[in-house]
């Protein structure tokens, strides 16, 4: 009898940078959305994301740790908008003049991780739609220069852990004491090559401990540790250095790029761990 597999993915962003252009600017971007509003009217404003640059790590410019303050005037500033269904929905789509996001989100209770490939092809319909958008308004198609994987996973107790003291169980750290720790934060990146062995770009990943209430607390009151459920917070991003593709050519470029979170995720859980999740 097969195990259907229970993977601990809480949340999957795929998304791209691009070119921006003039009439993808402010207000203007959501009057050219129609169709896409059209599955998602909830529109709220939150501030604009930058992707941060990928570049192979002996062309990275240090800059000393000065605060640096950028001030920008109204008509530079960047607006970034969350899309949401009218009714629960795990997808959520971003969108800024330069940037173009799905997410998916495991709502309470919901279905599991459906899969990269269903996400990959919802993201590629709804860019399509995107960049069809633009054109229908006097921009031309995007010019894509990076794209970036998330994956946010959560773990949350079961038969083969508790707590930190039991961290061992699913996560591969080899940490002399370990079981003696009350907390863990542990992040690293690595660079990500191509079959030729070229820069493709460069992996995130993140493990840190932490709760979370096991009932909704009423009122603004202290919670004690006994009042929380432990959890594993561990986030795997790959990030790809500089572009200059077209929407279509883009879905095979993620390819490499959940490879590597993939790889990432096996060589950080144990074997164990995700036997009991229903994976490989």
């Amino acid at each position: 009898m097969s195990t259907v597999a229970r993977p601990p993915v809480n949340e999957v962003v795929i998304s791209i940078s691009f070119q921006p252009q003039p009439v993808l600017d402010g207000p203007r971007l959501l009057i050219a959305l129609g169709r896409i509003l059209a599955d998602f009217p909830q529109v709220t404003e939150v501030p604009p994301y930058e992707m941060p640059a990928g570049k192979p790590f002996e062309d990275q410019a240090w800059q000393p740790a000065v605060q640096q303050i950028s001030i920008a005037s109204p008509p530079e500033m960047q607006r970034r908008y969350w899309l949401t269904a009218s009714e629960a929905s795990p997808l959520l789509l971003q969108i800024q003049s330069n940037y173009f996001a799905l997410n998916w989100r495991r709502q309470e209770g919901g279905e599991y991780y459906p899969g990269f490939e269903q996400l990959a092809a919802s993201f590629q319909n709804y860019l399509s739609l995107f960049e069809q958008a633009a054109i229908g308004h006097g921009g031309e198609p995007l010019t894509v220069n990076q794209l970036e994987l998330t994956y946010i996973n959560i773990l949350r107790p079961d038969k083969l852990w508790g707590g930190t003291k039991d961290l061992s169980r699913v996560i591969n750290l080899n940490v002399p004491g370990m079981e003696r720790f009350e907390s863990v934060n542990v992040a690293y990146s690595e660079p990500v090559k191509t079959e030729s062995g070229s820069f493709y770009g460069r992996l995130h990943a993140a493990v840190a401990t932490g709760y979370q209430p096991k009932a909704e607390p009423a009122g603004i009151r202290s919670l004690r540790t006994a009042d929380m459920t432990p959890i594993v917070n561990l986030s795997i991003t790959t990030r790809s250095a500089k572009l200059a593709e077209s929407t279509a050519a883009i879905s095979q470029r993620f390819g490499p790029a959940h490879d590597a979170v993939t790889e990432a995720f096996k060589s950080l859980t144990t074997d164990v761990a995700r036997r009991n999740w229903g994976l490989p």
